[in-house]
This record gives C-alpha cells, sequence and structure tokens, in this order.
C-alpha cells in the first residue's frame, strides 16, 4: 500500500505535535504565508496572532518554559530580526524555541538575480544573511531548500533543541512548505547524553563527600540547568535525603515548592534577604547544582570559590579541581545514592524563609514592600508568578512560591518587556493562574501583548483557571536603571528638604494611562493608589472571566533597602588605605 504523502510543513507540525506543542505563536507575511496556512488547516494545533514579533518570540519562551518546546513562525527578515531578541534571550537562558521563517523560492531567485533585482526584506542580495544571524543564537540553523532531505533537516533541528534546550532556526523557502514528502514513520529520534566517565564521577564523587564529612553548614545552591532538565523530583529527593538546607538563583527560583521546610529563601545576591545572605556567607560548603552565576553574584562567587562543588551540564568543579566527562543527571542520582547509603552524610538544619512582611493598614499609599506583601497573601497552590526585570524581579524574589516551576523570570538575558507576553505563552500551555508583574517603563515595551490577551478571551471564558492578573507597578521611571545611575534620586537630603539627587531625563517615563488601556481592549482595568485599592483590586480579579490589569501607583523615590545593597555590590572594592 502506498503512503499517503504530507507537505513538508505539515511534517514539521507532525513532529511539534509529539513533544506536545498546540500552539505556535506568529505574525504573518507572504513568505511564511503558505506554513501558516497549513497551520489552520491542521488538526490539533493553533496558530495564536500576535501583534509584533518581539511579542512572539517572548510568548513562544513562556510556552517553551511549561511544555518543554515551542514554536514561532515569523516572516523572513524583517520579521526574524524583530524577534532576535527574544531568541538571544533563549539562547542565554536555555529555552528550547523553534523558530520558523520563509524565503523566496528558488524560481523566484533565479528570475530576480537575473536582472539584479533585490527581494523586499532582505537586507542585500546575499539571501543567506538571516540564515547566518541566527546561527549566532541558536544551536542549529536547517535551510530547507526542496523537499529532498526536508524530513531529515526538521528531525536534526528539533532533536538539537530538545538535547540542548535552546533555540534553532529553520527556513523553509517558499515552493517548499506545501511541497510533499512521506509522513514519519515512528518517533522524532531524540539525542541521549552521553554516559559519565566511571572513573570521573567516582572522583568527583569521593571529592565531594570529603568536602560534605568536613563541613558543618552545607548549602545547597539550585539553578537553572537543574530546572531544564526537569529533575524536580531528584532535588526533592536529595534535598530530603541530605537534610541539607537549599535555596536557588533568581532563574530556578520556585523549581519546587518553597513550603518546603528546608528552603530558606531565595539567593538574589546583594539583593537577598538579610537572613539568606547571613546563611549563605556563614556556609563553609556550597554545593552549586546548575546554577550559572551572573554578575550580581560576583563577590559571592569569588569569596566561595574554594569552598564550591558546582555541579554543570557535563563538567564538575570542586575547588579549582575539574571533572569533565560527568553528567550532571548522573551525578546527582548518584550523590542521592551516596546520601542513602551513609547516613553520617545527613544535615540536620532546617531553612527559614523569611516572607514579606508590611502589613500596612488599607489608606497607606502603595510601596513595593507593601503591594508584593499583599501579592504573596493571595498566591495559592496552583498560582504562578511572572516577573519583569527591574524592581520588581527583585521583590519577587521574595514570594513564598508555593507551586513547582511556579516562578519565571529572565533574570539573567534580563530583557525589559518580557514577563507580560511571556506570562501568556506560559498560561496557554499550563492552564493554571498567573499574575504577570512589570514595572511601567519595562510594560512600555510590550503593552500591545494587551491586543493578543483581548484576541483569546474565549479562552478564558471557556477555562475560569486559566487566567492571569497583570500587575503595572507605575512609578514614572526606569527605576532599576536610576539605582546605577544616580542612586541619589532615591536617598532624602537629612535636612528633609527632597532628595540628593534628581531623576536623570532619560530614566523618566511618558506617563500612560495603563487601566484606561485595558479597558479599551475589553479587559478589566483598575487604578490601585493605596493598599486598600490593591487587596480590592485583587480579590475582584480572581473572579473576572477576563484578564485584570491593576495599575499599581508607587512613588518614584520607593526603593526597598536589597536594592541600595545590589548598587553597592557592582562598585569596586577600595584598597586598604597606605599605612
Amino acid at each position: 500500500m502506498t503512503t499517503q504523502q504530507i507537505t513538508v510543513s505539515d511534517y514539521l507540525i507532525r513532529r511539534l505535535r509529539e513533544h506536545d506543542v498546540r500552539h505556535i505563536f506568529a505574525v504573518p507575511g507572504d513568505y511564511i504565508g503558505d506554513f501558516l496556512d497549513v497551520v489552520d488547516e491542521a488538526d490539533g494545533v493553533e496558530r495564536i496572532a500576535t501583534v509584533n514579533e518581539l511579542e512572539a518570540g517572548f510568548a513562544a519562551d513562556g510556552y517553551a518554559r511549561s511544555c518543554g518546546l515551542s514554536c514561532v513562525a515569523l516572516q523572513y527578515g524583517v520579521g526574524t530580526y524583530s524577534a532576535l531578541n527574544a531568541i538571544a534571550g533563549a539562547m542565554r537562558e536555555r529555552v528550547p524555541i523553534v523558530l520558523v521563517t520563509g524565503a523566496p523560492s528558488a524560481t523566484a531567485r533565479e528570475h530576480l538575480e537575473s536582472y539584479g533585482i533585490v527581494f523586499h526584506h532582505s537586507t542585500s542580495e546575499d539571501m543567506d544573511v538571516d540564515a547566518r544571524v541566527f546561527a549566532n543564537v541558536t544551536v542549529a540553523t536547517e535551510v530547507i531548500k526542496s523537499a529532498e532531505g526536508a524530513a531529515e533537516a526538521i528531525d536534526r533541528a528539533l532533536a538539537e533543541a530538545l538535547a540542548q534546550q535552546a533555540p534553532v532556526y529553520i527556513q523553509i523557502w517558499k515552493d517548499v512548505q506545501r511541497a510533499k514528502i512521506d509522513p514519519p514513520t515512528g518517533p522524532m529520534p531524540v539525542k541521549k547524553p552521553p554516559a559519565s566517565w566511571p572513573d570521573a564521577i567516582n572522583a568527583a564523587l569521593d571529592a565531594t563527600v570529603a568536602r560534605l564529612k568536613a563541613a558543618k553548614h552545607p548549602v545547597f545552591w539550585v539553578g537553572l540547568e537543574m530546572q531544564r532538565l526537569g529533575m524536580n523530583e531528584e532535588l526533592s529527593r536529595l534535598i530530603h535525603v541530605s537534610g541539607i538546607p537549599f535555596t536557588t538563583t533568581i532563574q530556578a527560583k520556585g523549581i519546587v515548592k518553597e513550603t518546603d521546610p528546608m528552603h530558606f529563601g531565595t539567593f538574589a545576591g546583594a539583593a537577598s534577604s538579610k537572613d539568606v545572605i547571613d546563611i549563605m556567607h556563614n556556609a563553609d560548603l556550597i554545593l552549586e547544582l546548575g546554577a550559572i552565576p551572573i554578575d550580581y553574584y560576583k563577590n559571592f562567587v569569588i569569596e566561595k570559590f574554594d569552598q564550591t562543588v558546582s555541579v554543570q551540564r557535563d563538567l564538575v568543579r570542586i575547588g579549582s579541581a575539574k571533572y569533565d566527562g560527568v553528567h550532571f543527571r548522573d551525578f546527582v542520582t548518584a550523590l542521592i545514592q551516596r546520601f542513602e547509603d551513609d547516613p553520617s552524610l545527613r544535615g540536620g538544619t532546617t531553612g527559614m524563609m523569611r516572607p514579606l512582611t508590611r502589613p500596612d493598614p488599607d489608606t497607606a499609599p502603595l510601596t513595593y514592600e507593601n503591594t508584593f506583601h499583599e501579592l504573596n497573601r493571595r498566591l495559592q497552590d496552583e498560582t504562578g508568578v511572572f516577573c519583569d526585570l527591574g524592581i520588581s524581579m527583585f521583590m519577587g524574589a521574595r514570594l513564598e512560591i508555593k507551586r513547582a516551576n511556579g516562578f519565571t523570570c529572565q533574570s539573567d538575558w534580563m530583557s525589559l518587556g518580557y514577563a507580560v507576553p511571556g506570562a501568556l505563552g506560559f498560561a496557554l500551555h499550563d492552564g493554571r493562574p498567573l499574575f504577570a508583574i512589570a514595572g511601567d517603563g519595562s510594560f512600555q515595551m510590550t503593552a500591545q501583548a494587551l491586543s493578543t490577551y483581548a484576541r483569546l478571551t474565549r479562552e478564558w471564558k471557556r477555562d475560569p483557571s486559566f487566567h492571569i492578573t497583570i500587575l503595572v507597578i507605575d512609578n514614572g521611571t526606569y527605576g532599576l536603571e536610576q539605582c546605577f545611575t544616580g542612586l541619589g534620586a532615591f536617598i532624602e537630603k537629612k535636612d528633609g528638604t527632597g532628595y540628593e539627587e534628581n531623576f536623570d531625563d532619560y530614566n523618566l517615563l511618558a506617563r500612560w494611562d495603563y487601566a484606561n488601556m485595558a479597558e479599551s481592549l475589553g479587559l478589566v482595568g483598575v487604578r490601585a493608589d493605596t493598599v486598600g485599592d490593591l487587596k480590592t483590586a485583587l480579590d475582584d480579579a480572581r473572579k473576572n472571566t477576563v484578564p485584570t490589569l491593576i495599575q499599581t501607583k508607587v512613588d518614584k523615590h520607593d526603593l526597598p533597602p536589597e536594592l541600595f545593597a545590589l548598587v553597592a555590590s557592582f562598585k569596586p572594592k577600595q584598597p586598604p588605605p597606605e599605612a
């Protein structure tokens, strides 16, 4: 019997569906139009029409963090370049996105090039530039010029995305998108990690156990790699069999429930609460599991370098000694076994999470502290949080997350505008309630995403649990940037006549009516100036059948004390004075 052939586009869609991808984020264009037509014709997958390409990329990033893979389909050149920031962020933060784009057909190229005509949306007559640009921020680039070899190219790209937890680029020429090929005959081949070298893993484990036996105050510091590898259960088992308290980077916050008694808070470098900083600095052994420290951790990492066991994807470092060929999952599994085999290794310390505590009266004006206190009170077992870059991200680090994988931010790439579209993508796959928190500077970057929220109102009404509440922290400034360009804008003069510095003009924002913007699109928009306003808005938001945007007014001079410490940590240490 002859197998009925399918289009190249449908082949890619089927492979995506194998990995639970049910939504494809897209902005249309003529070169990608045939692919989008096939998406709309296909069963089991829905095209999500976003307003612009950056929004689409951020939404795909959020989706992949829940699903494990995502797809964004964009126009060649003018579309893909608009999403370059989002794809670069996914590369930095180990998020597997499949970027699909079209390109002119072979026939069109031959015809126009013979006359010296340059295609629209291209930077020059060199049509390979697009793929070369994205080769720098993806782990695989495939340019599919014909039906021959298309299936193999698609499988190669997706296998790399999954194996390396990183974005890939697939360009399908326009005349190939509906070309016919044989359908998949079995599951997509998946690359398996290489086995650890026995001598290396045993040596690394022996050295780690020796450090553990000598340590009096060990802690686990959990990071990105463990979360991306989906090792939540292994982490829970390791924590409880070891009896060692744990913290996470901001990036991995919420990998397991933070109600766990062994959790003592999120370590955000100098921006952490004092209790967390004290525990980390008093620790005599840091078991760093998959953390990829960014520079706001630099002072701590340098200070504790010789007291750290750092476990990465294919490397263990203990002090300055390196053990190559040790796979992350193998090491963690074997370390659990060592604890089970030797009860004398078990610690006896419990964690001590310091919750946000600022129960101001209802008439009090809003601050970062009392805003996040009220938000923290409303985090339920199924609630997730998306935080954008800014002061909000460091305040979000102090929330107590009650569900696994319940906190997301872009703490390493740090692009403004991520949280609101990212939360939309995450929620489409996850299906549980979310808070999306953005400063007004971040929100203005991707405010058009509200239009996409409005287009999906039928989804909100069909499933009440699929719900997002957006908090826009409205202080009229790029607050975090002002911290680094002029911290004196937040420090009152001793005589009470004002502040030591003015805000830099470039850190001041145009004032928007965010609540009215949401209302104009058919969402619910509310303003909150006081604690009582915010309490009412948050409680009402849970009852609404469409997303609610709460415009949360905070004075521009308000700054949590942790941010003063963060700024100080970036300043070079002064040498001691000469005797």
